[in-house]
């Protein structure tokens, strides 16, 4: 297969109803601090833990969910292990899922989060791919990222529709959705034979260097 045929873009499918909208809340953070990595596709581990504390963001995220009364159902990107138990410790209602716990204990909090008998999910690097929720109504960004596509599925998985949810709230404490733009701008273009992936203001996403966006 040599041809793309049809390309349906992000705000046909949420005219049409089969995209929840998003609503957003940015907020102000110092990513002065943050290194890439050998491979320039991603930051280091410790820039980005050195971050989420330079920004104060276990206590700004704390804070937010006290404020979140009309959120039912809450998945939390943190940038690690330690961050993703210590808030499952002070918030109520709340649990961790990580990598290198037991699998049992991680699907027996991820049934619970989907019956609703678990308000908040702190996950590192655990819910974004492969985590199909619609009711999912909102997502906070506790970690950065300099991947779109890692950027693209974390948001992905508010996207679902459901009849019980009006919309996924985005709530960003990483500065990712200033960075990349919001998913629901994202359309493709192709340009002399080219497919390329746009944002807002029609800012080019793909094929150029990560921190040339």
């Amino acid at each position: 297969f040599k041809e793309i045929l049809h390309v349906t873009q992000i705000q046909e499918l949420t005219a049409l109803g089969y995209w929840a909208k998003f609503e957003y809340e940015l907020y102000d953070v110092s990513v002065a601090g943050l290194i890439y990595n050998s491979t320039k596709a991603e930051y280091t581990e410790e820039s980005i833990l050195k971050m989420y504390e330079f920004n104060n963001t276990n206590d700004r995220i704390k804070h937010k969910l006290t404020e979140l009364t009309d959120r039912k159902r809450i998945v939390v990107f943190v940038p690690s292990v330690s961050a993703a138990k210590k808030l499952a410790t002070e918030v109520p209602n709340s649990a961790a899922v990580y990598g290198d716990m037991p699998k049992d204990e991680r699907e027996y909090i991820i049934r619970k989060f989907k019956e609703g008998k678990i308000r908040v999910v702190f996950n590192m690097q655990i819910l974004t791919t492969g985590f199909d929720y619609p009711e999912l109504d909102c997502i906070i960004f506790g970690r950065c990222t300099s991947s779109l596509s890692l950027y693209y599925q974390m948001s992905g998985r508010g996207c679902r529709i459901h009849p019980d949810k009006k919309d996924c709230l985005i709530v960003d404490f990483s500065g990712m959705v200033q960075r990349f733009g919001k998913v629901e701008d994202f359309h493709y273009e192709q340009q002399k034979g080219v497919w390329k992936l746009f944002g807002a203001n029609n800012v080019l996403l793909s094929g150029i260097p990560i921190h040339e966006i």
